[in-house]
């Protein structure tokens, strides 16, 4: 088999085990799931929840804009 039959062959070999085992397990991986959307919103929403603020108030009110043009050789 050349090189990229095998990556493929590989590849939809992990997918179907990874589907499988969703079915096999399917309380575990809800439990998973409902766990990381927990970590997202009680860790990564609210250290990003800022920055996301502050980067469209200064596209907003053109700060963006203006330093860009600044900035232009």
């Amino acid at each position: 088999m050349p090189l990229s039959k095998t990556k493929t062959f590989v590849l939809a070999l992990v997918s179907l085990l990874l589907a499988a085992s969703l079915m096999i397990f399917p309380k575990e991986a809800l439990e998973a799931s409902i766990r990381g959307m927990q970590m997202w919103w009680n860790v990564v929403f609210p250290s990003l929840l800022p920055f996301f603020i502050v980067s469209e108030l200064l596209i907003g009110f053109g700060v963006v804009t203006f330093i860009g043009a600044l900035l232009e050789p």
